[in-house]
């Protein structure tokens, strides 16, 4: 017999029991049929395996396995993975009203490199704020 656990469904007053997932489950099932606990849902190859929110000037960032973000010029940023990634796929944001490109330059398992630009001009700019996030299919030795 496969477990379940409660748990509330969108705040409705009905409870659900829902089967939890195992590890091949995950690539198989459709959204929603099954509970995953935060240990499994980390060796999703679709779940965030590193991301940082931070501001140029400020020492607080938020990150999970990010062991250092390096600026080495104006907007130019290099975000080291504190667990190595196989294949990550790297997207930034910008947060706050510049209108921003960010480019994303060499990325290997080990860390990616991250420019911001001014959208008209082309120029290197420093954003308000950073958003990170990096997707890989899982962790490397």
């Amino acid at each position: 017999m496969e477990p379940t656990r409660r748990a509330f469904m969108f705040g409705a007053a009905a409870i659900a029991a829902l089967p939890v997932a195992g590890a091949t489950a995950l690539l198989e099932m459709p959204a929603a049929t099954a509970l995953v606990s935060p240990g499994r849902q980390l060796f999703h190859p679709h779940a965030a395996k590193a991301w940082a929110r931070f501001s140029y000037g400020d020492n607080r960032i938020d990150s999970y396995n990010v062991a250092a973000i390096n600026r080495s010029g104006v907007g130019d940023y290099e975000m080291v993975f504190a667990r190595p990634l196989t294949l990550p796929s790297v997207h930034a944001q910008t947060i706050g009203d510049k209108i921003i490109i960010a480019n994303i330059g060499a990325v290997d398992h080990k860390r990616a490199a991250i420019f911001f630009r001014e959208a008209l001009s082309g120029a290197p700019i420093e954003p308000d704020a950073i958003a990170i996030i990096a997707l890989a299919e899982s962790f490397t030795k």
